[in-house]
């Protein structure tokens, strides 16, 4: 997912597990920063129940 401002990367590449997240403290703006991770987590998460149901 791209949104202008905020960087979030797999923080595998940083020696970090594979499914953790990295976002860039570059960016101040938390409740921005908060808002993606939720709306890509809840993309994840619809995703996750559509392949649990054979959809």
């Amino acid at each position: 997912m791209v949104v202008p401002g905020v960087v979030l990367m797999n923080g595998g590449g940083f020696d970090g597990p594979e499914w953790s997240a990295r976002v860039s403290l570059a960016n101040l703006d938390y409740l921005k920063i908060g808002h993606h991770m939720r709306t890509v987590f809840e993309q994840y998460v619809e995703e996750w129940q559509g392949s649990s149901t054979g959809n």
